[in-house]
């Protein structure tokens, strides 16, 4: 919702029928670790964004969480990368909330804090607003350079 031309309300059969992704990449933590070779699997970012017709003022989307208090902010542009991924699979299997389930958002090039766990909505608005970790004094921008990317498409 926000700054779309048709507001969507994706229900499981919905998200269902949304193409899919697979890709394996590293997890780097701002704590100095890296989980890498990381499979996960579901949704570009982009095609559900797309689905909801983005105003062309649209700049940056806000991911929040299902308890409401946690949200991050990343420009559009980092969601269109070719490893970003809205990710309902580890491993292949289905995601667990310990690792963030049912949905949660993986920008490999950025760190982990990045990656909105336990997504249940995306806003788009035309700025950058500071997200739960930025309120807390980590920069807003956490670039790393992205190693792995063995994405692929799989039928739907």
């Amino acid at each position: 919702d926000g700054m779309v031309e048709t507001p969507l309300r994706i229900d499981h059969a919905a998200w269902s029928a949304l193409p899919r992704f697979e890709e394996t990449v590293d997890f780097p933590c701002v704590e100095g670790w890296t989980v890498q070779d990381v499979p996960w699997g579901g949704v570009r970012p982009m095609e559900v964004i797309s689905r909801a017709g983005p105003r062309p003022a649209a700049t940056h989307a806000i991911f929040h969480a299902y308890d409401g208090s946690y949200v991050d902010c990343l420009p559009l542009e980092q969601l269109q990368e070719p490893h970003s991924i809205l990710a309902d699979t580890l491993d292949g299997e289905r995601l667990s909330p310990d690792h963030g389930g049912p949905v949660r958002l993986v920008v490999p090039s950025q760190l982990a804090y990045k990656s909105v766990k336990f997504v249940r909505r995306i806003e788009l608005t035309d700025r950058m607003i500071e997200g739960y970790w930025e309120e807390r004094g980590y920069p807003a921008d956490a670039p790393v350079t992205v190693r792995g990317g063995t994405g692929s498409s799989v039928g739907s």
